[in-house]
């Protein structure tokens, strides 16, 4: 999950995250899901309650090509590939 970082415009954060996390650089376009999600937690690594307002993106891309991506980014999911016929 990533963010948006201070002063950053939304489109370039799905870009930069897409990047840093997947390693995906072609992206073909980018659609904002019609939802919002507000979740509230106890952050316990920074012992502070927060809020977070989610907007999810449908991205599809151009084609497959990849970038290496830091080990970091990427040590908590899997990518999946979904072709948009088998999304219910």
């Amino acid at each position: 999950m990533g963010g948006v970082e201070a002063g950053e415009d939304p489109q370039d954060a799905i870009l930069r995250e897409v990047k840093e996390e997947t390693g995906f650089t072609n992206i073909a376009s980018i659609e904002k899901v019609p939802f919002e999600i507000q979740s509230f937690f106890y952050a316990a690594h920074k012992d502070v309650s927060r809020k977070a307002q989610e907007s999810m993106y449908v991205i599809q891309l151009k084609d497959g090509t990849q970038i290496p991506t830091d080990p970091n980014e990427t040590k908590n999911h899997d990518i999946e590939r979904v072709a948009s016929n088998e999304i219910e």
